[in-house]
């Protein structure tokens, strides 16, 4: 299992059918099977989708830190 570091402000990480894709500008800079991955960490200004996160809890089981999520309600 490895650990994977996502330091770049704009980035982004998704999965893709059964693998990790890390990329920038609309460039995949890098891809890693799923299976590899124990534990992801981010700084900055990183997206990462929900079916990612999805993903990975269901594997992992684990959330250290927090997430900030924004909503908008309508009424």
């Amino acid at each position: 299992m490895s650990s994977l570091y996502v330091t770049e402000a704009g980035s982004f990480i998704k999965r893709d059918g059964g693998h990790v894709v890390v990329g920038r500008n609309n460039e995949v800079l890098f891809e890693v099977p799923l299976e590899r991955i124990e534990d992801i960490t981010v700084f900055d200004s990183v997206s990462i989708t929900s079916s990612l996160v999805t993903d990975l809890s269901n594997v992992v089981c684990r959330l250290h830190g927090y997430l900030v999520m924004e909503s908008i309600l309508v009424l």
